[in-house]
Parts: C-alpha cells; structure tokens; sequence
C-alpha cells in the first residue's frame, strides 16, 4: 500500500475529510486498495474504455483535445465564482494558482483550495442538500475534479450550489 495515494484510496472518506487511518497512513476501502499503481476502480476503467474508443478512434479526437476540454470547464467555473462574488472557493485561495497561469497545459484537471475551518462544513452542505461530494485533505483542503463526463451545465451547477452555500451562511 502507498503512504500517499491517490484520493480513490478512500472513498467513503471523500466528504468528511477522513482519508487517514490512526496511525496517520492513507486509508483504504476494502476491496478497493490500489493493485499494480492503479486503483481498483472498474467503473472508470470502463468509461475510459468507452471513451477511448468513441472519441479517439471514431472522432479522431487526441488526448490534448480532452485536456483543453477540461481545461476550459474549469475556466468557466473559476469565472462563474467570480462573477458570483463566491469568497470561499476562488481564485485566492488555489493552491498553485501561478503554476497553473505558467503551465496551462500541464495543469490538473483537480483543483484545490485552502478552505480552512469551513471545509468539512461545505462538503457536509454540498453533499446532504445538493448531492455533491468532493475531497477534502487535512480538514481544510477542498478537492474540486472535472472531466470530460462533465459538461458546461454541471459545472454551473455546481458553481451555484457553491454559491447557495455561502449565502446560507451570510443569513
């Protein structure tokens, strides 16, 4: 088992921040511990089946066409916390903001933020009323990923649940 795997590690952990065993390790789901560097995930081994073989081989689609896909969603849902004045995800508080600006093209399709305090407090809100779940690290790390599944309404979905959260917490 890795001291630091990917964030499939643990999925029942995902939301409440609770990734780690006691003794500070990462924490596995049983019957999901990653074999050979991959996690043991059938159902994204079978989308990126699929997906490989409608877009790649029938649309003549390469993988830079899927990163700049994902690329621009999450443009739009940096753009769309601006234009809504969201104060607990944006810009700010990204982690690796500048090396995202100078390597455009080499950035995650994952974001994360420095929520702080609030985070397991987001998640809890984001899951419970909108069916959302994200990662969070260390009770204040917010793990926001997109993917070529995703779409421009997804993303303004979540952008607004984002959004009704912090005007929740205005009132």
């Amino acid at each position: 088992r890795p001291q630091n795997s990917g964030w499939t590690a643990c999925l029942s952990g995902l939301g409440s921040a609770s990734t780690r065993c006691t003794e500070g390790r990462a924490a596995f789901d049983q019957g999901l511990e990653w074999r050979g560097g991959t996690p043991a995930n059938f159902a994204h081994l079978e989308l990126a089946v699929h997906t490989w073989n409608t877009l790649l081989f029938k649309e003549n689609r390469t993988l830079s066409d899927f990163h700049e896909y994902v690329q621009d969603l999450i443009k739009l849902f940096l753009d769309t916390l601006d234009f809504q004045g969201v104060e607990i995800l944006n810009r700010h508080n990204l982690l690796e903001r500048e090396r995202r600006k100078a390597f455009p093209h080499r950035a995650s399709n994952a974001l994360v933020f420095d929520v702080g305090e609030r985070a397991s407090d987001l998640l809890d809100y984001l899951r419970q009323s909108h069916g959302v779940v994200c990662d969070c690290r260390n009770s204040r790390y917010v793990r926001v990923g997109f993917g070529i599944e995703h779409g421009p309404a997804q993303v303004q979905i979540l952008a607004n649940a984002i959004s009704s959260y912090e005007e929740g917490q205005q009132k």
